[in-house]
């Protein structure tokens, strides 16, 4: 086969327009992300649920959500401000750690960027970890006409707020002759809640004189008292 000039140039302009195509395709996809969350045993962790993209918007989204149902005990997800300007509905179905749910509505109106659902979590009272990730799958979008708008989904993970333990008690020195005193430390596992953390206190032998109570301010990961003998 023999090239001439002008066929090069011809199928360079073809390579050129169709890269510009397939840069034209990317620009008009969507990404679903969700927002990273905190909450504590027993509490909830809400995560919001934002569209972002350009050119055609969505009429109707898709997506799974995937978490650990040792970490969290239920979800529940709600039509965000965006999902509702464009007078759109959240439907959500769950099953084995799993969670489908569509917005959708009975018109063509484009949904804009912003957050289109909100993502309650409730946190298990058992669970014994400090993070967990929050996976979004199988995200699709359609426009008002029902052509598949491209479309992609990132999880994020939720921070478990474990309340502190104890990590540990010293003192300085350990060995003391009376009359004496010694300096004592008392360490936790996490920072104090807010409120602080009371720790009770007791001695052997009981003529060891030792606060009561010691609290440890909020933030603070230890605490100190005098022990006197």
């Amino acid at each position: 086969m023999v090239f001439t000039g002008r066929s090069i140039s011809r199928n360079l302009r073809l390579l050129l327009l169709a890269s510009s195509l397939c840069c034209f395709c990317r620009a008009q996809g969507l990404t679903l992300g969700l927002s990273a969350a905190s909450g504590s045993p027993g509490g909830a962790a809400t995560m919001n649920l934002t569209l972002n993209g350009s050119g055609s918007q969505p009429a109707a989204v898709q997506w799974n959500l995937g978490y650990s149902t040792t970490d969290f005990s239920s979800v529940s997800v709600t039509a965000g401000p965006a999902a509702i300007a464009a007078s759109k509905v959240v439907s959500c179905s769950s099953a084995s750690g799993v969670t489908t749910c569509v917005l959708w509505g009975s018109n063509p109106t484009p949904v804009a960027n912003g957050v289109v659902a909100s993502v309650s979590l409730g946190v298990s009272s058992s669970t014994t970890d400090t993070s967990s990730q929050v996976q979004l799958a199988n995200a699709t979008s359609a426009d008002g006409s029902g052509m598949p708008v491209s479309t992609t989904g990132a999880g994020n993970v939720v921070t478990i707020k474990q309340p502190p333990g104890l990590n540990g008690f010293t003192c300085t020195p350990v060995m003391v002759t009376p009359p004496a005193t010694s300096n004592c430390t008392v360490a936790l596992t996490a920072p104090a809640p807010a409120g602080g953390a009371s720790i009770a206190l007791a001695s052997s032998p009981v003529q060891t004189g030792v606060p009561a109570t010691l609290v440890i301010p909020q933030g603070a990961t230890s605490g100190s008292f005098t022990a006197s003998l």
